[in-house]
């Protein structure tokens, strides 16, 4: 009788051993259960490396070894890549180079190259898709590019993405943006991101950095866009209910660009945009902003503007702030800066200086939609005298009113076609 515990026992791990024999664990589960390792990649099959790495390992790869990939390499998690050189064979359509679909992924110090000019339109792709969160991209290039460089975009199957970092990139001779948010089209969006120390070069569709479609609480700024569409462009691509609030853009610089920033906004509750330090150069059409509520434009200088539309051009906003605006040399022959169905306005400190012989008026505030306008502030304006006039306020509607508002300390030939009520205007130099 004694014997008998041990012959149970023994039965037991005869059983166990069946077991797992009967149920071997998968090459995927042995490999989340392994520690994070250090892999320094040697070979060309990255795809496996990926694949047979444990979650959250440092992958190192030879920055002298280039490798043309056939298919993507999908990250599917947490795993930190450095090193990458690779570029997207001739002819592959609709896949990036990398896709991430894992939360926490690191990647840096990489170059990918695209296949621009080997497909058709319909085909093209970007070169790095992110569709997760707290993510963290650095130290990278993207080159000849068919679509973006870089886009984070919701996840298919749903939900939202949830910060993440995008630092020191450069794009050359992309079809699209360097880098593009975008919050889709299914009631996600994307929030809590910082994009900081974006350069980009011919990229003639579009630009460096793109904010769209749902898009919360997103710092962009030290952005450098050279011959292309744009530096900054903030849309929502007429999609009901795609908001983007909470965007703080600082320090860009546009050069033989159509837009330095530009707001390809519909009226769906777009609010709190915030324009820091902006300098456009050569630029054809240097700012145009429309359909925000609470946007704050401030410390803008346009230089030698090439070009034959209105410089500055803000309309079907409400409450705007444009402060210390300085306008050096333009070829446009109108008005500098058109504020249009504008409701509680602001300018503090709007210079005109250099070649300006073509511009017929400074700033022209204009109302033509039937409902009534209040709250105007004008001040500290420097135009020349010879310019008439140099603020005008003017409405095409009858029945478009201004009430209160206040046109003060300028230098400045001021003329008042609205004459609403509640006005002053005073303490000017004409």
């Amino acid at each position: 009788m004694r014997a008998r515990p041990f012959f149970n026992l023994i039965l037991v791990l005869t059983c166990m051993g069946f077991f797992s024999l009967s149920h071997p664990q998968t090459t995927s589960t042995i490999h989340q259960n392994e520690p994070a390792k250090i892999i320094h990649v040697k070979n060309s099959n990255w795809h496996q490396t990926i694949a047979q790495a444990p979650p959250h390992s440092k992958l190192i790869f030879d920055r002298n070894t280039f490798v043309t990939l056939q298919s993507s390499l999908v990250i599917e998690k947490p795993l930190i890549l450095t090193g990458i050189r690779a570029r997207l064979a001739d002819g592959i359509t609709d896949q990036p180079l990398i896709k991430v679909i894992a939360d926490d992924v690191t990647i840096t110090d990489f170059h990918l190259y695209g296949n621009r000019g080997t497909l058709p339109r319909k085909g093209r792709h970007v070169l790095l898709e992110i569709r997760a969160s707290g993510f963290y991209v650095e130290n990278g290039r993207f080159i000849n590019g068919s679509k973006d460089g870089m886009m984070i975009h919701t996840p298919s199957a749903g939900g939202n993405i949830v910060g993440g970092v995008i630092k020191n990139l450069i794009g050359r001779d992309n079809g699209v943006d360097v880098v593009s948010i975008d919050g889709g089209g299914k009631g996600q969006s994307i929030s809590n991101l910082l994009v900081e120390n974006i350069r980009c070069y011919n990229s003639v569709e579009k630009g460096a950095v793109e904010v769209a479609d749902g898009c919360e609480n997103i710092t962009v700024r030290t952005v450098y866009a050279e011959n292309s569409l744009y530096a900054v462009d903030i849309q929502d691509h007429g999609k009901h209910g795609k908001i983007n609030r909470n965007v703080v853009v600082d320090d860009v610089y546009a050069l033989n660009c159509e837009h330095a920033v530009r707001t390809g906004l519909h009226p769906n509750g777009h609010e709190n945009i915030t324009l820091l330090n902006i300098v456009s150069e050569k630029c054809h059409r240097p700012l145009r902003l429309r359909n925000i509520t609470n946007l704050k434009v401030h410390n803008v200088t346009v230089l030698d503007q090439e070009g034959d539309e209105h410089l500055i051009y803000i309309r079907e906003c409400d409450e705007v702030s444009f402060r210390d605006i300085t306008v050096r040399n333009a070829t446009f022959a109108g008005p500098a800066m058109i504020v249009e169905n504008v409701d509680r306005f602001m300018m503090d400190r709007f210079i005109l200086d250099g070649d300006i012989d073509s511009i017929t008026c400074g700033i022209a505030y204009q109302i033509n939609r039937e409902q009534p306008f209040s709250g105007l502030l004008i001040q500290n304006c420097l135009l020349p005298r010879s310019l008439h006039p140099g603020i005008l306020l003017e409405s095409t509607n009858k029945k478009s009113t201004l009430t209160d508002y206040f046109i003060c300390h300028n230098v400045a030939n001021i003329v008042d076609g609205i004459r609403g009520e509640r006005a002053i205007i005073k303490d000017n130099i004409q």
